[in-house]
């Protein structure tokens, strides 16, 4: 039994050991930079167990969160924009995190870069979009894509071309990324993207599953009207 209780004790010892080294200090003494792609994960440098997440980069705006690799949430998720900032606080040190560019390839996967440093002065307060009621222009954008997406039995109509609601989602995506940081709200991506073609510039339809057809730029619109007013 005394070597049962032994072991027991051990192993609590080691489990303590081991949650107190990963959460350490990342202490940075410079700035640090690390570059992630788009709806990926990667550790902090300074530390492996650290995790910063990204969502996809839309609208000049990407979703950060930070948490621990045992998913204990640091801070986040929230949107940020290029030269906007987060603090965290790891073993009583405070660091800021701050996207320092976004990067938009026509061919191949957008990429983030990040600076990491200690924190100065008071500590930061939580922005709007870190406020889980409040939905920043990306959070519109993807749920205004969604929304189409969802549309069943529907048909999304353009330059004389049937698509179903899943080909037309993934064409705004497309159309989104090539637009990069010129298409900033959801009023944007309504007017330059969801409602006309960019090449002949025929507006886009939608042959709702009722049979009736809507044009696309109103439809987003009263999508729009319903998303903010739900808030």
């Amino acid at each position: 039994m005394n070597r049962l209780k032994l072991l027991v004790l051990l192993l609590i010892a080691t489990a303590c050991a081991v949650a107190a080294f990963a959460r350490a200090p990342l202490a940075p003494s410079s700035m640090q930079s690390l570059t992630i792609y788009q709806r990926t994960t990667q550790a902090l440098p300074g530390s492996s167990e650290l995790l910063l997440t990204i969502g996809d980069i839309a609208a000049g705006q990407t979703m950060v969160s930070l948490e621990w690799r045992d998913r204990e949430r640091v801070r986040g998720p929230c949107s940020l924009r290029a030269n906007e900032s987060v603090d965290f606080d790891v073993a009583g040190e405070r660091l800021l995190l701050t996207l320092a560019h976004l990067h938009n390839e026509l061919i191949g996967n957008d990429w983030a870069e990040f600076t990491l440093a200690r924190a100065e002065g008071p500590t930061l307060q939580p922005t709007a979009a870190s406020d889980p009621s409040a939905m920043s222009a990306a959070q519109e954008i993807e749920a205004l894509i969604k929304a189409v997406a969802s549309q069943n039995g529907a048909v999304f109509i353009r330059n004389g071309s049937e698509h179903s609601a899943s080909d037309a989602a993934d064409h705004l995506r497309r159309k989104l990324r090539s637009a990069g940081s010129r298409v900033n709200t959801a009023d944007q991506f309504i007017e330059h993207i969801a409602s006309k073609s960019s090449t002949s510039g025929n507006p886009y339809a939608l042959r709702l599953a009722n049979g009736k057809t809507v044009d696309a730029g109103e439809w987003f619109r009263a999508r729009l009207a319903e998303i903010r007013g739900e808030r």
